[in-house]
């Protein structure tokens, strides 16, 4: 996954949550019950944010482990092999 894969998973997330708040607040009626599908589009909004967040962490860990990698085997502190083995886990 890539970096605008992750940007679009949080942007989708703030705009689904904001977009279920505004229908709560704007659905609400005398007897306190609203529409579902709102409820819905609210926990698909809450869920989003922090699975792109996520997702966004784990490719930071992986670019920053593949670049320590890279800087060992360019100043020769690991082997042609050891950096074939490494990159094919990392990347």
């Amino acid at each position: 996954m890539n970096n605008s894969l992750d940007n679009m998973l949080i942007v989708s997330g703030i705009i689904f949550t904001t977009y279920g708040i505004f229908s709560l607040l704007t659905t609400w009626n005398s007897t306190g019950s609203f529409e579902w599908p709102t409820v819905v589009i609210l926990i698909i909004g809450i869920t989003l944010i922090p699975v792109g967040k996520m997702i966004k962490k784990q490719q930071l860990k992986k670019d920053t482990a593949l670049e320590i990698l890279t800087k060992k085997h360019n100043n020769g502190e690991i082997s042609d092999e050891e950096f074939n083995i490494g990159f094919k886990k990392f990347s």
